[in-house]
């Protein structure tokens, strides 16, 4: 070693001997005392160049006896990384960044100079000065010092160095105390452990023993102080002579600039670089543990001043707008690390306990932006800085965590986590309340989850009324370390059902049992048995729920008596609802229209004011009800003598309690006295006749002081088992006898009956009853309307027949050309019977034999011309032709055929009577629309409006009425030229077209468009959807079906789709040659 470019110190060492003579230490230094020396250089060789704001190399080296130099030890710093590159003062001072990490320490010294000397420096905008870099730091020891040291030949560590100029009060002291040469630097080393290409953060104060080793304090170089931090702090630091200690005020210290330094040095500068050192170390180790190097402390007091800096550090990193530190279990990478004021995390008594695990699972699950699980000893460090309130305004608590939490996202929560925190928490009084009326436990089959009082326990009565579908019994959750019956008693607790339904849980139950019928036995008592008790024990009655269940079919209908001959309506209904149904007392009044109720089903227990709730007890009878009953008995009018005795019991019971009903009901409507007169209601029975009658065929009398019973069953008198019914009779209008025309009208029908033969022995007893003991008083006869019985017991018109007046007989008339039979009156009729009726005799009949007159004339129908031009026109393909040269001779271009095999809806239409035309149709469109000579044409069965244009052949002139083999009613649906929209529909037979007549068969509605509105029905017909736009005329012709073929006066041919598209077959062999001679028609579309 020649050379030193440099400085050289030479140091001699104390000798013992003049140790003993010094003045200045009695220490002397030999060679065992410079190797101990050497001993504590070599301990904290990676740390001694780590905040040197220049020196990068140092070597230890030795001069043996003979006079050679050797390196005993070597350290080196290299910066591998420059994370924030130094800001610093140019030659115009200007802060520029350097990219290198220079020295903080002439860079802010700079920036304070700079400031001190500018006047009014207090307004100064003040640069953010950092540095951050990770180091490497390689130290070598030599073979011959290895002799001696138990040590690696060569160690290399890594460290994050962050470094800041304070800019708060640091900086403001440094400024305004510059007589103290202060300067606001700080600084943090965190060792990093290299793990392959990545780095890991390491704990000093974990590395060996927790309380006795940690990181040091370092001003620039280390302090023989412990810092109890997990990583190195550096800053210039006001130190006591020794450098043993920093200066710290006392309680009996008066006030001093270098202790007051070392706190605000500590709060600003020191604080910022370890945020810093922090942030960057998010940046260098992204995987790694983000709070390994967050300061922990049993106690903060005990770290002395540095208790300034975990505060400070707590509260910067705690501020809503503090750095993003933390790390959330985001899936977005950028966005996993979050600050304190956006994150979530639980309360450490929680996060310890039971469920503590589960809870953060579910925390990161539900919140994974914002929940971070965080050391519960940085927590409880916290805790004693006065960060500790913005801390806690982050912190999730225990009750906050189920409620705000848990219990809203239970549903997407996983099952094993949702049953451990569910079981936990109904055992926390402080909890089981949050879940009241909320969704949260599971049931059977699926595990749905549902609101306590939504479930029912299982092996309750109420079970039977749910089926396992129904999702409301409990999945209790097994091998818990509460038992599956302390899980029940708690879902009891919150309000799951044993005993007792809600009336809007009735409701669905009832609703339920159609489905389950072979359950309907078990559930039905228990609905009853519930709606009872609550009816009975005074609770207030939910009538919305009343109403709703009155509705529902959930009450058996009692089964059909035997020998019922009439329609029993229980047995369309396996269950019927109490609006449906009738109690038994009520049957013979409505069984045929209305489900008669099961009584059984009520339990024998006292219902009566469920009943009298359910609207069951004295239930109104409608008057249709009745008159339907009543209908339905007398439909077996003509059975009634076939019906077996037990069956014709029923029918008596049905008629008498209906008569007694009437009888004691306080009023009917007048339509309902009608229907009841015009019915054959009454119910006669004599002997072995059992018949309905008419009320206007029954008298309280009849005449001749005949008995009730001689002229059944056409007319009859009042038996006494109704005539006790005066009101009765009075509501059916019963008269006290019978006039002369009713007795006319018996002999009317009998005579209808028997047409020209022989009455049978009891009608021919009636008729000579009538004529003989009831038509005695009557003396003007209109001999017209009066039948009399001739010798063979035929009825023949009074005016036809005669009674003998003449003692010749018809075999002494010699007039050859008489060969007409002569009636002769019954032979019980007596002879002044028969004058009075006012018979022909004999003799006046030989003498007017003659005098017979008729009517003569001639005359033509409308239907009878429209059949005559028919006989013209085959029923065959020509129907197409004659419609296509109509279209041709209008001008039209194109023409559909169209085979409609619809049937339309019927309900909006013009009248009932239509709606038999609301069937298939053959429908015929053209693109050309009428003229109003078009629409006076067609109305002409003779000629059309082709008479006043010679060019053309067939527009809607007699060829038309072709149509008529199709239909009965011809429509048409046009625009006319120069005017509106109209329909024009055709009616001959004046049975589909309201008000159609003889002198107007036919209507022609206008203003279709509004008409449209009201009957849209009609319109449907005429492919309005298709057509409208393309202008033109759309013909619908309905086809003559087997139902209008019955009441056709037109034609009794029936008309069906398949014989249009066997007409659509016949036309196709033609339709090309027809085109040829066609003047305007272009295209024929057939569409089938």
């Amino acid at each position: 070693m020649t050379s030193y470019p440099g400085t050289l110190f030479r140091f001699p060492l104390r000798t013992k001997s003049q140790a003993v003579e010094s003045e200045i230490s009695k220490k002397h230094y030999s060679r065992n005392e410079m190797m101990e020396l050497l001993q504590l250089l070599n301990q904290s060789r990676d740390s001694l160049v780590l905040f040197t704001q220049h020196v990068e190399n140092l070597s230890v080296f030795r001069i043996n006896t003979a006079g050679e130099t050797e390196q005993w030890l070597s350290i080196e710093k290299k910066v591998q990384r420059i994370l924030r590159p130094l800001k610093e003062l140019n030659s115009d001072g200007v802060i520029i960044s350097t990219k290198k990490c220079g020295s903080i320490l002439e860079s802010a010294n700079a920036i304070i100079d700079k400031v001190t000397s500018t006047p009014n420096g207090c307004t100064r905008s003040i640069p953010d000065v950092e540095t951050s870099a990770v180091i490497e730091v390689t130290s070598t020891l030599s073979n011959a010092s290895l002799k001696s040291q138990n040590t690696e030949q060569e160690a290399i560590t890594c460290w994050l160095i962050s470094s800041c100029m304070g800019t708060g009060s640091s900086f403001d002291m440094a400024t305004e105390c510059p007589e103290h040469g202060l300067t606001p630097v700080g600084g943090a080393a965190a060792r990093l452990q290299k793990t392959g290409l990545n780095y890991e953060p390491v704990n000093l104060a974990s590395e060996v023993r927790r309380h006795e080793q940690s990181g040091l304090l370092f001003c620039f170089l280390p302090l023989p102080i412990r810092s109890r931090f997990p990583v190195h702090i550096n800053g210039s630091f006001a130190i006591t002579s020794s450098r043993m200690h920093l200066c710290e005020t006392t309680v009996n210290d008066k006030h001093d600039v270098r202790c007051r330094w070392n706190e605000v040095l500590v709060e600003d500068a020191v604080t910022r670089a370890y945020v810093v050192m922090l942030n960057d170390l998010l940046t260098l180790c992204p995987a790694a543990d983000p709070y390994a190097l967050w300061p922990v402390h049993k106690s903060v007091q005990e770290v002395g001043l540095m208790s300034r800096l975990t505060d400070s550090l707590y509260n910067r990193i705690c501020s809503p707008d503090g750095p993003k530190l933390l790390r959330s279990f985001s899936a977005d990478v950028a966005a996993r690390f979050i600050s304190f004021g956006s994150c979530l995390f639980l309360e450490p008594r929680f996060r310890r306990g039971a469920v503590g695990e589960t809870g953060q699972e579910v925390l990161a699950q539900l919140k994974a932006n914002e929940a971070v699980d965080l050391p519960l000893d940085a927590i409880e460090t916290i805790r004693q800085t006065s960060a500790r309130g913005k801390m806690e305004s982050r912190m999730m608590t225990r009750g906050r965590f189920f409620e705000e939490l848990f219990i809203p996202w239970i549903s997407i929560i996983e099952e094993r986590r949702r049953n451990d925190l569910t079981v936990y928490a109904l055992f926390k009084p402080d909890l089981i309340k949050l879940f009241l009326e909320k969704v949260f436990f599971p049931v059977k089959p699926n595990g749905r989850l549902r609101k306590c009082t939504d479930m029912v326990r299982e092996n309750s009565d109420l079970a039977v009324l749910y089926d396992l579908e129904d999702e409301v019994f409990p999945a209790v959750p097994e091998n818990y370390s509460r038992t599956p019956n302390d899980i029940v008693t708690k879902l009891l607790e919150l309000g799951m059902k044993e005993t007792d339904l809600s009336w809007e849980e009735i409701v669905k139950r009832c609703g339920a049992i159609k489905g389950k019928p072979s359950l309907a036995s078990k559930r039905i008592p228990i609905l009853i048995k519930l709606m009872s008790s609550k009816v009975n024990s005074g609770e207030i009655v939910n009538l919305r729920c009343i109403e709703e269940i009155a509705k529902i079919p959930f009450l058996r209908a009692l089964p059909k008596p035997s020998g019922f001959p009439l329609t029993w309506k229980g047995e369309e209904f396996s269950f019927a609802s109490c609006e449906q149904s009738y109690l038994n007392e009520a049957k013979h009044l409505v069984c045929c229209s209305h489900p008669i109720v099961d009584e059984k089903t009520f339990c024998n227990i006292d219902t009566q004011k469920l009943k009298d709730v359910l609207g069951l007890s004295n239930k109104y009878i409608s008057e249709d009800d009745l008159c339907f009953q009543l209908q339905h008995a007398t439909s077996l009018n003509d059975q009634l003598s076939k019906l077996k005795k037990e069956s014709k019991k029923h029918v008596g019971t049905i008629c008498s309690s209906i008569y007694d009903h009437l009888n004691r009901r306080p009023a009917l409507s007048e339509q309902c006295k009608e229907k009841l007169r015009k019915m054959p209601c009454l119910l006669i029975e004599s002997g072995s006749i059992s018949v309905f009658m008419l009320p206007e065929k029954c008298a309280k009398l009849l005449s001749g002081h005949l008995a009730a019973d001689s002229l059944l069953p056409y007319v009859c008198g009042i038996p006494a088992a109704i005539g006790y019914h005066r009101k009765l009779l009075e509501i059916l209008s019963i008269r006290d006898g019978f006039s002369y025309d009713d007795y006319l009208r018996v002999l009317q029908t009998i005579k209808a009956k028997y047409s020209d033969g022989p009455c049978d022995r009891n009608d021919l007893e009636v008729v000579l009853n009538v004529i003989i003991r009831c038509l005695h008083s009557v003396t003007d006869f209109n001999l017209t309307k009066l039948f009399v019985p001739n010798q063979f017991g035929v009825l023949i018109g009074a005016h036809k027949i005669r009674y003998s007046d003449a003692t010749w007989d018809r075999e002494e008339d010699d007039d050859e050309d008489e060969d007409d039979e002569i009636d002769i009156c019954h032979e019980m009729i007596p002879s002044n019977v028969a004058k009075n009726l006012g018979l022909e005799t004999i003799r006046d009949y030989f003498m007017n034999r003659y005098s017979d007159e008729a009517d003569f004339g001639q005359s033509e129908t409308l239907i009878d011309r429209i059949n005559r031009i028919l006989t013209g026109y085959d029923f065959n393909e020509g129907v197409f032709k004659e419609m296509l040269q109509n279209a041709d001779d209008a001008g039209a271009t194109e023409i559909h055929f169209i085979n409609d095999r619809r049937h339309l809806a019927d309900e909006r239409v013009f009248a009932d009577k239509w709606k038999p035309l609301q069937g298939p149709a053959l429908c015929v469109f053209n693109d050309k629309p009428f003229t109003k000579e078009d629409i006076i044409g067609i109305q002409r069965l003779g000629r059309g409006s082709k008479s006043d244009d010679l060019t053309k052949t067939g527009q809607y002139g007699v060829g038309f009425n072709c149509v008529y083999h199709l239909t009965d009613v011809p429509c048409l649906l046009t625009s006319v030229v120069g005017g509106g929209r109209v329909l024009c529909v055709c009616d001959p037979s004046c049975k589909f077209v309201p008000r159609a007549s003889k002198l107007n068969p036919g209507r022609m509605f206008k203003r279709v468009d509004r008409l449209k509105k009201k009957f849209p029905d009609v319109f449907e017909g005429f492919f309005e959807d298709v057509y409208q736009n393309k202008g033109g005329t759309m013909f619908r012709l309905p086809l003559r079906t087997e139902k209008l073929t019955d009441i056709s006066d037109i034609s009794k041919k029936t008309v069906d789709n398949q014989k249009v598209g066997e007409l659509f077959d016949s036309f196709k062999v033609n339709i090309f040659e027809s085109l040829l001679f066609l003047h305007s028609v272009e295209k024929i579309h057939l569409k089938n």
